[in-house]
């Protein structure tokens, strides 16, 4: 059931990741700031994989993963609108910025919110302690 919900919140999402991807390369491309986004993009990417496939096992990860995690998705989601403020050198620029931090919000809601719900499971020393009980009780039997 957990991989069902992990794929379908990237199913949903895949029209906000390919948003993203095509406005990036118009953008940002000429400009030359393209690789710095796309390297912020992969690497929040990677925690969310590495959450989602945790979360999957039954294995938290640990509030310090977690807070990786967080501060790697919150890069991954403002990498576009600032890169795009500091190419363009204009803070009139701004409110478009905040504008496209909402749409891809919206357009990435399954994803995020999925984010979300793991930052809580990872960081959750409640669930942590149990997990561990559970794994223990079940290597005994």
């Amino acid at each position: 059931m957990k991989y069902a919900i992990v794929l379908s919140c990237y199913m949903l999402s895949g029209f906000g990741i390919l948003l993203m991807i095509l406005s990036s390369i118009a953008v940002l491309q000429p400009k030359g700031i393209f690789v710095p986004v796309v390297i912020a993009w992969i690497t929040a990417l990677w925690a969310h994989h590495r959450m989602s496939l945790a979360w999957i096992d039954d294995r938290p990860l640990g509030k310090g993963f977690s807070v990786v995690a967080f501060v790697l998705g919150i890069l991954g989601l403002i990498a576009l609108p600032f890169a795009e403020i500091v190419v363009a050198h204009k803070r009139s620029d701004a409110p478009q910025a905040f504008f496209v931090v909402a749409l891809e919000l919206l357009v990435m809601c399954p994803a995020v919110g999925l984010a979300a719900y793991l930052n809580w499971y990872h960081a959750s020393p409640e669930l942590q302690s149990e997990s561990i009980a559970e794994r223990s009780s079940n290597a005994d039997v």
